[in-house]
């Protein structure tokens, strides 16, 4: 007859793990976001901004170049920021166009939250003054012109500027 010991040990250890695995998940699901705005952020209490952009639609290289993500020097935590300061909430959240990026926030407490960026589907609509779609947990806002914010933290990024039109 075999022995039962590894049965009843495994099933020990499930039992010992499920709460381990199982609370911290639970907790995470209903805590309240670490912010609702970008404007709610104060900005001494952010520790670390990593962003990263694909998909841009004025054709110049993603932001940066290897496709993950970069980490904003804190001197310019509050210019990348600031790029989606006073966005307009949308009061009835459209559907998601093309994914443009997405920006994570760490606050001094240990949070963090992340942005998600999105852009037009149609591309007749995504012209210079199209608006980057932002997504802060259930919260969509209208962010700033597309093509002034992929050139804005290209810049801060050090990524290679967008082909010039002209030059065709």
């Amino acid at each position: 007859m075999r022995s039962r010991l590894p049965l009843w040990a495994g099933l020990l250890g499930l039992i010992l793990l499920f709460p381990v695995i199982v609370i911290p998940l639970l907790v995470g699901a209903f805590r309240e976001p670490a912010f609702q705005s970008v404007d709610e952020i104060d900005m001494a209490q952010v520790t670390a901004v990593e962003a990263f952009v694909l998909n841009r639609p004025d054709g110049g290289p993603d932001i940066p170049g290897n496709k993950s993500k970069f980490a904003v020097p804190p001197g310019d935590f509050d210019a990348v920021l600031s790029l989606l300061r006073k966005a307009d909430r949308v009061s009835a959240p459209t559907s998601r166009g093309i994914y443009l990026g997405q920006i994570r926030v760490t606050l001094a407490n240990g949070r963090s939250q992340t942005i998600y960026l999105h852009r037009p589907k149609n591309e007749y609509e995504a012209g210079p003054l199209h608006r980057v779609e932002v997504r802060i947990g259930s919260n969509q806002f209208d962010g700033p012109p597309v093509n002034e914010f992929t050139r804005r933290l290209g810049e801060i990024a050090g990524a290679a500027p967008p082909p010039d039109p002209a030059a065709k």
